[in-house]
């Protein structure tokens, strides 16, 4: 129920966004999330804009060379080959998996 899920996921943005600040990177997973649940919509305009504002929080955080920014990476790429699916629906990459980098963030 991503619609539903949208619900929750705001409200969790707001809220990082007051007690965290909106250039947390914390913040930034968020934004993914919220993405991610966009592309479930096949809204990828907005997952589009959502990850190039999660990338730019990371960077922004944690330099250009951290691993969370080549996640924020591997998640545009994911959506550019959504982007790029041909008339029959089909993706235009077979794999465009997302991993995370396997450290905690620290706030």
């Amino acid at each position: 129920k991503p619609r539903e899920a949208l619900v929750y996921l705001e409200r969790q943005r707001g809220i990082f966004g007051r007690v965290l600040g909106t250039e947390h990177p914390e913040y930034a997973m968020t934004l993914q999330n919220i993405a991610e649940n966009h592309l479930q919509l096949a809204d990828v305009a907005t997952a589009r804009t959502l990850h190039e504002q999660a990338l730019a929080t990371f960077e922004g955080a944690l330099g250009p060379n951290d691993p969370w920014v080549g996640n924020a990476l591997n998640y545009l790429a994911r959506v550019e080959a959504l982007q790029g699916e041909d008339a029959d629906g089909q993706a235009g990459t077979a794999s465009a998996g997302v991993t995370s980098p396997d450290r905690h963030i620290a706030g």
